[in-house]
């Protein structure tokens, strides 16, 4: 499992009076991800959309390597 700090875990509510906060937080590199809280639990996590970009890119990647060797054998 995915250990998360405390400055980048923050409540549903929390966050919706302080998204634009956060957002430049993301912008900036001062937190790399947020995760969303419901309940106490976390429910999801946003990204920048350079670091989306960056995992898109490294998935399709790897799924391309896992067709080639399905191809290969």
């Amino acid at each position: 499992m995915i250990k998360y700090t405390r400055y980048e875990m923050i409540g549903t509510t929390k966050l919706s009076k302080s998204l634009n906060k956060y957002l430049n937080k993301l912008a900036s590199n001062s937190l790399t991800k947020i995760v969303i809280l419901k309940k106490n639990k976390p429910e999801a996590v946003i990204v920048s959309i350079d670091e989306y970009e960056y995992i898109k890119k490294a998935s399709e990647l790897l799924k391309n390597q896992t067709d080639l060797k399905r191809i290969e054998s």
